[in-house]
This record gives C-alpha cells, sequence and structure tokens, in this order.
C-alpha cells in the first residue's frame, strides 16, 4: 500500500511510497508502472475526496522524476 487513510480520512502515504519515488530518482526513471491499484491504495475508491489525494500523491512522484506514473486497474472477473 503506498497511502492509508486512518481516522478522520486525510491519506498519508507510506514508506512504500517513498521507496518507490527514492528508487526511480536514483534510477533516473522517467516511466512507473504500478500494478495495481487494488494492492496499491490503502483507502475507498467509492469515496472521492480519496482517489484525488492519492492521484495527487502519484502526480508528485510524476513531478519529481520529470516523468509519468501509469496506475493500472484490474475490472473484476464476474462482471
Amino acid at each position: 500500500v503506498m497511502m492509508r487513510f486512518p481516522g478522520d480520512g486525510t491519506g498519508e502515504t507510506t514508506p512504500f511510497f517513498g521507496q518507490v519515488l527514492a528508487k526511480a530518482q536514483e534510477m533516473g526513471a522517467q516511466l512507473i508502472i504500478l500494478d495495481t491499484a487494488a494492492d496499491l491504495f490503502g483507502g475507498n475508491e467509492n469515496i472521492r475526496p480519496q482517489v484525488r489525494q492519492f492521484i495527487n500523491a502519484l502526480t508528485r512522484i510524476a513531478l519529481a522524476i520529470d516523468g509519468a506514473v501509469l496506475l493500472l486497474a484490474h475490472p473484476a472477473q464476474s462482471g
């Protein structure tokens, strides 16, 4: 999980978030592909402010590496 939402719904990034950013900067990566959203987002995808906070955090990574972050999500097999 890269971000969790304890208590009041305010998101906080996890140490893993920092590790991903640091490794990308160390490697000079300009594209980070994250698979899958369900494993990385520790909030409720139906609560838009939580989703927005997570996307904003990923945007901070993209800006820091002067590149892009691609977040993959897979639909449920049941449809």
